[in-house]
């Protein structure tokens, strides 16, 4: 069953901003004149073909110019509106959300296949997909996520940390210290203690 008229202009007033259904339609109009630019003959009118006839003009009559842009769909339809772009955009929009609402699924296919950019304009925007990576696979539940409890995820946690004492502090770290460090001092804080500080 082709979309009526009415039906669209009914929903457009019912989502506002216009105050007839007179600009209502007239958004309508300037919406598909814009869109069908970027539409090629078939496509507009395959679309045609779903609306009902004495509406569908703008698709019928016009012609395929090249890939169509948002920003230019949206300047287009304030040019057919004589209506600054900021209302246009407003506009087109609405338009858009309506007639995604009653077009068929094919129909929706179609347009997003052949006007990619405007495809969103249709339809709700998609869902972010989750990508699911090793680190959300895993079973057990990560620990607590605070600095205490070291880096997120660790499994050995800062507030449990104990010295590892099969080691003595010096063993292997004073080779490799440099001339001057207190690693290599048998009294690193000598010449800083109060009780060795000279007058």
């Amino acid at each position: 069953m082709a979309i009526r008229e009415e039906t669209v202009v009914e929903q457009l007033l019912a989502r506002a901003p216009f105050a007839t259904a007179a600009e209502a339609r007239s958004a309508l109009q300037a919406t598909l004149t814009a869109l069908r630019i970027g539409l090629t003959d078939d496509e507009a009118q395959a679309l045609a073909e779903e609306i009902d006839a004495p509406w569908a003009a703008p698709l019928r009559e016009g012609s395929y110019e090249g890939d169509l842009a948002v920003e230019e769909f949206y300047r287009l339809v304030a040019f057919h509106e004589q209506r600054r772009l900021s209302v246009g955009a407003e506009h087109a929009q609405l338009v858009c959300r309506v007639l995604g609402s009653l077009l068929s699924r094919t129909s929706l296919q179609r347009l997003s296949r052949h006007v990619p950019q405007l495809a969103r304009e249709f339809g709700a925007p998609a869902a972010p997909q989750v990508i699911q990576c090793a680190e959300h696979l895993r079973s057990a539940v990560a620990p607590e996520h605070t600095l205490a409890a070291g880096r997120p995820g660790s499994s050995r946690p800062l507030s449990e940390a104990r010295r590892d004492t099969s080691q003595t502090l010096d063993a292997g770290r004073a080779d490799n210290a440099h001339a001057h460090s207190v690693a290599r001092s048998d009294d690193p804080h000598g010449d800083t203690k109060l009780s060795s500080a000279r007058r």
